[in-house]
């Protein structure tokens, strides 16, 4: 068995404070602080939550993949789960659902991610 932490801690933490400009910018130093945290006291696994999807936009995408990149521990992706819904009867919904995990899957093949939690 393997105990791992996820960002999901610090993204409550800090945004329940209120020093962020933006998303992008919590989300980032959410991931940032989970992984210094990880290295730090020898966490070996890091889940770090992909939320909001704005991350998929170009310049915040290379920031986020940079980031993750440059920690050597092992890492696993929480997929966006805010306004996801793969079961609903509006087709447009569940296709952008579905849209939505095809572009963590593409995140996940530039920061060697093998589980992706849905």
């Amino acid at each position: 068995m393997q105990l791992g932490i996820s960002s999901l801690g610090h993204i409550i933490e800090m945004g329940s404070t209120g020093n962020y400009e933006n998303l992008i910018d919590l989300q980032l130093n959410a991931s940032k602080a989970c992984l210094d945290y990880a290295e730090q006291n020898k966490i070996k696994l890091v889940e770090l939550v992909l939320e909001p999807p704005v991350m998929f936009k170009d310049e915040n995408r290379k920031k986020f993949i940079d980031l993750v990149n440059s920690y050597s521990l092992k890492k696993q992706i929480h997929a966006p789960f805010i306004n996801i819904n793969l079961c609903s009867h509006n087709s447009r919904i569940s296709n952008a659902s579905i849209e939505s995990y095809f572009e963590t899957v593409e995140i996940c093949s530039e920061i060697n991610v093998e589980t992706i939690t849905i």
